[in-house]
């Protein structure tokens, strides 16, 4: 996905001389072209996360496109201050651009795991949460989100991720729109971020376990899609959210306080199945998979957990 950030922001920023890219010491082998098509608009602000947020906040009052890139703890939870008050509270046009979601960056300990950090963004007001699945969702969250004049926090996994949604144009993308991958049975899935590829093996296993199923990428986290997720707790029995996160705040959380707003007898849903990290730091070392099966968040791990609500 960090790929397709910086290839999408060349060819915005070809464009739109207003873009420029700010970085606190990250990005090597990833940001040299920018540099050098665009030397002037490339500033590398070191490691003072909260001198680099300022700057964006600055750069966007004199009517610039700041685009801020970092590992997502360091962009996010050391400059949240800055972030909250400088950016959001003005409503500014700064893209926060964050790599590692959820335990991306395993092998290195909790201090780089990001896992609290949609919770945290989505207590500010004024911002749009934009947490995609695969290339395609990355490319479109950042051609999409150009268009508005508004903070927006895109977070991202790392690099190899594979496409996940082959059959889809561009046009079909919206922010604020969930995307049905699969719909059959009375158990939705609906998965965000680097979660989304595990969500769809989940589902195929299932499929040849006979259990038929239903499958939703819910990229944007804020705005909710409400709409889809009346209709999904309107027509199924079960609803399975899967996300790469500390169980408050994140995915299951946002659902739950939409859930909360309607009359419980009105939805058909019997069982609601959080698959997040259960509100722990990691003390365990290991890389991204290896701490999925320690949380309990594999492939494994939660069709077992599944095949339990079914009994």
């Amino acid at each position: 996905m960090r790929t397709t950030f910086v290839n999408e922001l060349m060819k915005l920023a070809e464009k739109d001389e207003r873009i420029v890219l700010i970085t606190g010491d990250m990005g090597f082998s990833m940001f040299e072209k920018f540099k050098e098509k665009f030397p002037d608009r490339y500033y590398n602000a070191g490691i003072a996360e909260q001198n680099m947020v300022g700057m964006a906040a600055g750069l966007a009052l004199r009517g610039k496109k700041p685009y801020v890139y970092s590992i997502i703890p360091f962009l996010i939870m050391r400059s949240y201050e800055q972030v909250r008050v400088d950016v959001c509270y003005h409503e500014l046009d700064v893209k926060f651009i964050g790599s590692g979601g959820g335990v991306s960056y395993g092998h290195l300990g909790a201090t780089h795991h990001a896992t609290e950090d949609i919770n945290l963004m989505r207590g500010l007001p004024n911002i749009e949460i934009i947490a995609p699945g695969d290339p395609y969702e990355a490319k479109n969250a950042v051609d999409k989100s150009y268009l508005n004049k508004k903070p927006t926090y895109i977070r991202l996994s790392k690099n190899k991720d594979p496409f996940l949604h082959k059959n889809l144009k561009d046009e079909d993308f919206e922010i604020g729109k969930a995307i049905c991958m699969k719909k059959s049975g009375n158990i939705a899935i609906i998965a965000i971020s680097n979660m989304l590829n595990q969500a769809v093996e989940v589902s195929n296993e299932l499929d040849n376990l006979g259990i038929k199923n239903s499958l939703y990428s819910f990229h944007t986290i804020k705005p909710m899609d409400k709409e889809t997720l009346d209709k999904i707790f309107k027509n199924y029995k079960y609803i399975v959210t899967m996300e790469e996160h500390n169980v408050i705040g994140g995915l299951y959380g946002a659902i739950m306080e939409e859930y909360g707003k309607g009359v419980i007898n009105d939805y058909s849903i019997e069982k609601v199945l959080p698959i997040a990290i259960n509100d722990k730091f990691s003390h365990h070392v290991g890389d991204q998979n290896n701490i999925r099966k320690y949380f309990g968040i594999d492939k494994d791990s939660v069709i077992n957990k599944i095949k339990e609500i079914l009994k």
